[in-house]
């Protein structure tokens, strides 16, 4: 059990932490290293675009996953996929090798999505004095300031890194995730959402509740009009002369 090592919420907290600063270090540094390995910033779009398709291709399928075969699983893989995306880019020095990065980064971010939140949701639903939902929402919390203070330094240990090697960056984020990934498989527990659920109903149930609420629709709204902006600001914008 979690508990006779870690808490449930040390190893969420702890999983945010770990999973997402090597993304600060990559996300901070990556346009700077496409640019400098001679990509032009349709090339960069392209790059772009692979993770954004393969997340919203893979997304529902590897949702359903993980309430099949175990979120552990798809925690442990996503880490993984995600480690071997990060090494691939910086071994990179041309357009097909980037988007293959770029892939297998996609993978992982579609695998993890919801799976370490619904694992922690569960595993403390399981603890006695953790049933309500401020104690869950309180770990939210604390997961979310500590990755907002690590992503203060990633910048700088990004230039660091590129001011040894241009690919050192990538290397170390994609080592940091790999570590990550066996710590996931050794210390968390197995579970299970959804286990009896085909696919095709799980898909439709999905669709069907996200069309039912305004709420969930303006999210997605959001989330798509974040990833236009970002793509905007960090691969467009720079091509419009000044």
């Amino acid at each position: 059990m979690v508990g006779k090592v870690f808490s449930a919420s040390q190893l969420f907290i702890g999983l945010s932490v770990l999973t997402n600063f090597p993304f600060f270090i990559f996300s901070s540094y990556y346009i700077a290293f496409l640019k400098f390995n001679g990509l032009n910033y349709a090339e960069m779009a392209i790059v772009f675009a692979v993770s954004s398709l393969t997340i919203g291709v893979l997304d529902f399928p590897t949702g359903n996953f993980a309430d099949r075969y175990g979120r552990k699983k798809s925690i442990v893989l996503a880490i993984a996929f995600a480690g071997v995306g990060m090494i691939v880019y910086g071994a990179a020095k041309e357009i097909l090798t980037f988007a293959l990065g770029e892939f297998f980064i996609g993978v992982g971010a579609a695998l993890m999505s919801g799976s370490l939140e619904a694992w922690f949701y569960d595993e403390a639903r399981a603890v006695p004095g953790v049933q309500n939902a401020q104690d869950v929402q309180s770990t939210f919390g604390a997961g979310m300031g500590l990755m907002n203070l690590t992503a203060i330094f990633a910048g700088f240990i990004a230039s660091f890194l590129a001011s040894k090697s241009v690919s050192l960056p990538f290397f170390v984020s994609g080592g940091l995730l790999i570590l990550t990934a066996l710590f996931a498989l050794v210390f968390l527990n197995e579970n299970y959402g959804e286990r009896d659920i085909p696919y095709t109903v799980f898909l439709k149930e999905s669709l069907s509740i996200v069309s039912r609420s305004d709420q969930l629709k303006m999210a997605g709204y959001r989330h798509s009009s974040l990833q236009c902006f970002l793509s905007f600001l960090l691969v467009y914008l720079p091509t419009i002369p000044s």
